[in-house]
């Protein structure tokens, strides 16, 4: 179980590590709505990272 555990970090890590830099990445918030959702279901194991959005 302890693998399990650390595997949950690692890739939580990783997601959460990306999700900042992309989030951080719109060249041009006047131009884009962007929306950027990122969820962890631990018990499940299920992540859920999407981007939504509109160009004006």
């Amino acid at each position: 179980m302890e693998n399990l555990e650390k595997y949950r970090n690692i890739i939580k890590k990783i997601l959460t590590k990306y999700y900042q830099m992309t989030a951080s990445q719109v060249k041009n918030p006047k131009k884009f709505e962007v929306s950027d959702r990122l969820a962890f279901d631990e018990i499940r194991d299920q992540y859920l990272w999407f981007r939504n959005g509109i160009e004006r």
